[in-house]
């Protein structure tokens, strides 16, 4: 919940009406994500048919990363990774 009060909080204090992830970093956390997850047993080849895996064999529904390594990841927001848009 710290990350987006302080997202909400950032909109209010600039008067934003919304914020995007950038294209490069949704990209960026969508290769660290699949790259960890490749290393979890969840993606091993021997596994083909799984609730886990979409068509694509990408998993979307775990983290690869341990609480606290994904809490520091998350701790405090890059607003340069993020699109703001101005209310009118």
């Amino acid at each position: 919940m710290r990350y987006i009060d302080q997202c909400l909080e950032h909109l209010a204090k600039t008067g934003a009406h919304s914020l995007e992830p950038t294209t490069e970093a949704a990209t960026a956390w969508h290769q660290r994500t699949q790259a960890e997850i490749k290393n979890m047993v969840w993606s091993h080849p021997a596994v083909k048919h799984s609730y886990f895996k979409n068509a694509d064999g990408e998993i979307h529904t775990v983290s690869p990363w341990r609480l606290y390594e994904y809490w520091a990841a998350v701790r405090v927001p890059d607003w340069s990774d993020f699109i703001l848009r101005q209310g009118k």
